[in-house]
C-alpha cells in the first residue's frame, strides 16, 4: 500500500458458538484510533497510511471450543526518497583528507550521486552512499575552493 492511501482488512469467519475476534499487529493488540477504524469486529480500515504501519497483522478467533487465526503483512509501496544523513558543511585545511558519508531511505532503494561543484563524480559513488575521502584533492591549496554535495533519487 502506497504512503498516505488507505488498507482494508478483512477476517472472515463462520461457525458456531458465536466467536469472539481479536486483531494483532506485529504481536501486540491493536487498538483503534484516528488512524485505525474497527468497522466491524471482522473488518479494520486504516486510513493515511504511514511508515508505523507496515508489519504483521493478525485476527485471532476463538470460541468455547476452539481458536483460528489470519495473518496478512501490510507493506508499503512507493516510498520518496529522503536523505537521512547529509554530512555538515565544513571548512577543510590545506592537506588533510576528510570522510564524507550521505545516507538515504525510500523504495525503492534510491540511488546517492556524488557531485564537485555540481559535476557528477562518477567514481565516487556507491550503493551504500557513503564515500571515503572524497573531500581534498591532490591539488589542494588554501585558494582551491570546491563544493562536494550529494543528491539522492529513485
Amino acid at each position: 500500500v502506497n504512503l498516505g492511501k488507505t488498507a482494508n482488512l478483512i477476517c472472515s469467519i463462520s461457525g458456531f458458538p458465536k466467536q469472539t475476534i481479536i486483531w494483532l499487529k506485529d504481536g501486540h493488540p491493536l487498538r483503534s484510533g484516528a488512524l485505525v477504524r474497527l468497522l466491524s469486529t471482522e473488518h479494520i480500515r486504516i486510513t493515511s497510511i504511514t511508515k508505523e504501519d507496515k508489519g504483521m497483522y493478525q485476527c485471532i478467533v476463538k470460541n468455547d471450543l476452539e481458536s483460528a487465526q489470519g495473518t496478512a503483512e501490510l507493506r508499503l509501496g512507493e516510498v520518496a526518497p529522503q536523505l537521512i544523513y547529509k554530512f555538515i558543511e565544513q571548512t577543510i585545511e590545506p592537506g588533510p583528507s576528510v570522510s564524507l558519508k550521505c545516507s538515504a531511505s525510500g523504495n525503492p532503494t534510491p540511488k546517492i550521486v556524488w557531485r564537485l561543484d555540481g559535476f557528477l563524480l562518477p567514481n565516487l559513488n556507491d550503493e551504500q552512499g557513503t564515500q571515503q575521502n572524497a573531500g581534498c584533492l591532490a591539488a589542494c591549496t588554501p585558494e582551491f575552493v570546491f563544493v562536494i554535495s550529494c543528491d539522492v533519487y529513485s
